[in-house]
């Protein structure tokens, strides 16, 4: 094979043997929270009241929430993730207790109350910042609304609770966009011939950690003693995330755990291709990972739990591609001055890290996984010859697997032309910066490529 001087001098200057450089490095590790910080009480006590207690009942429940001190509690929570230093904290059960006063429940409730009595979320932000802990609200949902009456000394009050799921965020996280929402099936209680929507909700955000893209979802599934309907949330979830294609991370009180029968939560999100991180970590031992419960009052002297319904799960990515996960149980060490503990729950805090299917490492705006040149910018995908291999990181014209001087001879005869697959960069000819990219893959392989095994 013979080569004209001209472009034999052009070649000497621009081939060298970097061979398919720009192959994204391996994610940085992620750290994340899941925590229900509990209302304070058992409010079904109130709906399994007999109807003439009703009344007394109510002011019962509420003076076991202020007994239980969110204030307090909150120092503890806020110590839990000032240490931890999650990038993103899922919260459930985070209260907005309100208050009208004299109460007008009983006349049809036709201003609902507003005096701020208790705000769980802003104590907590709050303690938070007193620890220099820069984190912030990344999307909240209002689940569960109810407003009853209060029966105090002097008076008869409305008490209104708002239940809330929180996605809080480091100050270094990047929030590209935020949803939220109710779900379409959830418990409907009667009250004294009222009928409330027990609403269930789930909060996601879309973040950028260190460069990388990651979907967050955060939700507060019903209680087991509603099986069905919790399953049913589960599903309609896992329907919601199914066309999502980015590292997809999925905490939450799901009030059901890897013994729990298969049609509940658990069992669902397993089916969906979901990965318990519990059973992904490092380290080789039984700890079976409990979170739940306290008693109402939380003062127990230590914890007895029997149960593992607070869980950490990723998605789209295969399982060896979850590595180095770190998980461990908080919240049950340190207690209030008052002996309450910080939630009725513990919660589970997760290192690990994550690459899979959403991974762009590139920033193409095309997943590894379905990127025909990773680690080269191509978001137009070209590949002429269509063997699952972009142009911009395949010159291996003859495809015998391997770019040599084979694949130079063909290189050289369409120099000048419009042949579309020795047109690297897809400028409509073959030129000298086509020779550029030749160059960088000169005695490599093609690709790689996430639609190809070879």
């Amino acid at each position: 094979m013979r080569f004209s001087r001209p472009f034999l001098i052009t070649l000497v200057a621009v081939i060298g043997f970097n061979v398919n450089a720009g192959v994204p490095d391996p994610a940085e590790p992620i750290t994340v929270l899941t925590r229900n910080v509990y209302v304070g009480a058992d409010i079904f006590r109130v709906t399994q009241a007999d109807p003439i207690f009703i009344v007394p009942t109510i002011a019962a429940v509420y003076q076991t929430v202020v007994d239980n001190d969110f204030e307090a509690r909150a120092q503890l929570l806020a110590d839990e993730i000032a240490a931890g230093q999650p990038h993103l904290v899922g919260l459930q059960e985070v209260a907005l207790v309100r208050r009208q006063s004299p109460g007008d429940v009983f006349l049809g409730n036709p201003v609902p109350a507003t005096d701020i009595d208790m705000d769980y979320l802003q104590m907590l932000l709050d303690a938070l910042a007193d620890r220099g802990a820069g984190y912030s609200v990344a999307v909240a949902v209002d689940n569960a609304d109810i407003e009853l009456p209060l029966l105090t000394d002097s008076s008869l009050d409305d008490i209104r609770l708002t239940d809330r799921d929180v996605i809080l965020v480091r100050d270094d996280v990047t929030v590209e966009g935020v949803s939220a929402g109710n779900f379409s099936t959830n418990v409907i209680v009667e009250l004294s011939g009222a009928v409330i929507d027990f609403n269930r909700g789930y909060t996601s955000a879309d973040v950028a950690i260190d460069g990388r893209g990651y979907r967050f979802v955060n939700t507060h599934l019903e209680v087991g003693s509603q099986a069905v309907i919790q399953g049913e949330q589960a599903v309609e979830l896992a329907g919601l995330l199914s066309d999502e294609t980015r590292p997809l991370i999925l905490v939450g009180d799901i009030n059901a755990g890897p013994s729990s029968p298969a049609f509940q939560a658990y069992g669902q999100l397993i089916e969906a291709g979901f990965t318990d991180l519990w059973d992904a970590r490092a380290v080789d031992d039984d700890d079976p990972g409990l979170t739940c419960c306290f008693s109402e009052t939380i003062d127990e002297p230590a914890p007895n739990f029997s149960s593992r319904i607070d869980v950490i799960f990723a998605r789209n990515m295969p399982s060896t591609a979850v590595s180095d996960v770190e998980a461990s149980v908080v919240g049950t060490s340190t207690q209030t001055a008052s002996g309450r503990w910080p939630s009725d729950h513990a919660g589970v805090l997760a290192t690990f890290r994550l690459l899979g299917l959403g991974d762009d490492g590139d920033a193409d705006d095309v997943v590894d996984a379905l990127d025909n040149c990773i680690g080269t910018f191509n978001p137009d995908q070209r590949d002429s010859d269509g063997d699952q291999f972009g142009n911009v990181c395949d010159a291996d014209f003859n495809q015998d697997g391997v770019v040599n001087v084979l694949d130079l001879g063909v290189f050289r005869l369409r120099f000048g032309s419009a042949d579309p697959d020795t047109d690297l960069n897809g400028d409509g000819v073959v030129n000298t910066l086509d020779l550029g990219l030749f160059r960088s893959l000169f005695f490599g392989e093609p690709g790689p490529s996430g639609l190809s095994e070879t």
